[in-house]
C-alpha cells in the first residue's frame, strides 16, 4: 500500500487493486456500525446524517469501480456538504470548481436572481425565461441584452424570432460587429 504513493506512474491493474481494498475497508466499517445499531446503539442526528452520506458515497464509489467509469449521477464530493457538486470550467488554474452556480439579470440597477443551483447547468437555457420574466414583471421587453459569448447563438435565434432586442456583447466571431441593431415590433 505504501509503495503506491512513491511511484508516479501506476499500472491500471495495481490502481484498481488498491481501490478495491479501500472499498472493502469501508464496507467492513459500515458493517460494524450497522451491527452496533442492530444491537441497540443510537446515533445522534449529526451522526445519522453523516452515516447516511457515507453509505451513499460508498455506493457511488462501488458503482464506479464495478462499471469502470469515473462518472455517477449526483456525485458526492464532500461529506460536510453533500449537496455540493463539481462544476467543470475548463480554466487552466482551476479546471473544476465547487459551490453554487447562479444566473442573474439586472434591470435599472436592481439584480434579480433567475436561478440558483448546486448542480451544473447551461445558462443559455434560462435566457428566454429571463426575458419572459421581465415581461411578466414590467410589461415590456428589454431594449437591449448584454451577454457573454456563450449566449450569442441562442440570443441570435431569439432576436431573429422576436425582432425586438438589441444585443450587446462580444461576438463569437471577433470580426463581426458587437452590436446587432434591430427594428421594434409594431
Amino acid at each position: 500500500m505504501d509503495n503506491y504513493s512513491r511511484h508516479l506512474k501506476q499500472q491500471h491493474k495495481h490502481r484498481r487493486t488498491i481501490i478495491q481494498n479501500q472499498l472493502q475497508y469501508v464496507k467492513r466499517d459500515l458493517h460494524h456500525v450497522e451491527k452496533l445499531l442492530a444491537q441497540g446503539g443510537k446515533l445522534n442526528d449529526w451522526q445519522a446524517e453523516r452515516f447516511e452520506t457515507i453509505q451513499k458515497v460508498y455506493a457511488q464509489q462501488r458503482y464506479m469501480f464495478e462499471n469502470q467509469t469515473h462518472r455517477v449521477e449526483d456525485r458526492i464530493v464532500s461529506l460536510d456538504q453533500p449537496f455540493i457538486r463539481p462544476i467543470k470550467r475548463g480554466k487552466a488554474k482551476n479546471p473544476t470548481e465547487f459551490g453554487s452556480k447562479i444566473d442573474l439579470s439586472m434591470t435599472g440597477g436592481i439584480l434579480e436572481l433567475e436561478r440558483f443551483d448546486f448542480n451544473n447547468f447551461n445558462e443559455i437555457q434560462d435566457l428566454e425565461a429571463a426575458i419572459d420574466h421581465r415581461w411578466d414583471i414590467y410589461g415590456t421587453f428589454p431594449e437591449r441584452v448584454l451577454v457573454d459569448k456563450i449566449y450569442r447563438t441562442m440570443l441570435t435565434a431569439l432576436i431573429a424570432r422576436n425582432a425586438i432586442l438589441k444585443c450587446q456583447g462580444r461576438s463569437r466571431d471577433a470580426r463581426r460587429s458587437t452590436l446587432i441593431p434591430l427594428k421594434r415590433k409594431p
